[in-house]
């Protein structure tokens, strides 16, 4: 009988334990969704003064699409794909490179 009050207590208090960790997450997670820290307030604003320099920045040095591959399908290898790729953009990738991984 004792050994399986011993079960018993083991089992009640892994239980409570991870009850315990659900409920503190949970409340973790609707305090962060209700409440604002003031030093997420800054972050929060200086990602909203530093949006437009990035998206214009992305925009601005965005590489130049030279060429479209076709709709194909069939397979390429691996290396075959980064030089179309490569390509596509007006790079291509030294000639040491593509006769020793083409073999």
């Amino acid at each position: 009988l004792f050994p399986v009050f011993q079960w018993l207590v083991k089992h009640v208090l892994s239980s409570r334990e991870q009850r315990g960790a659900q409920i503190r997450r949970y409340s973790e997670l609707r305090f962060k969704a209700s409440k604002v820290m003031p030093g997420d307030e800054e972050k929060e604003m200086q990602l909203q003064r530093a949006a437009p320099l990035i998206q214009s920045v992305r925009e601005k040095y965005q590489p130049p699409r030279q060429f479209r591959q076709r709709e194909t399908k069939q397979e390429r290898s691996e290396v075959q794909h980064v030089q179309c790729v490569l390509l596509e953009y007006g790079q291509s990738l030294p000639k040491s490179k593509v006769s020793t991984e083409g073999e």
